[in-house]
């Protein structure tokens, strides 16, 4: 058995590899992605695969600021639950 992917994570019947005290993962189990953070990357996925179709650098870039942005914003809000989870 390895690594559950994300999908048998968020099952209720998951196992909890990582799980943390409270029996969440991490913060990612129980609450969805961030709609901003998720488009942010998948954005980024599209400019930075365009622009190595068409050997444009400048858009490659863009492409990978653009999914930086969207990992920051995830452990922003990630950090977020965290805090609220001590502060419960």
């Amino acid at each position: 058995m390895g690594v559950p992917t994300r999908s048998e994570r968020t099952t209720p019947d998951a196992p909890r590899l990582g799980a943390t005290a409270s029996g969440r993962w991490w913060g990612t189990a129980e609450r969805e992605d961030s709609p901003m953070a998720s488009m942010d990357e998948a954005k980024g996925r599209a400019k930075e695969a365009a622009g190595d179709l068409t050997d444009n650098d400048d858009l490659k870039r863009e492409g990978k600021t653009d999914q930086a942005k969207g990992k920051v914003k995830e452990g922003v809000d990630r950090a977020a639950d965290a805090v609220k989870d001590v502060i419960k």
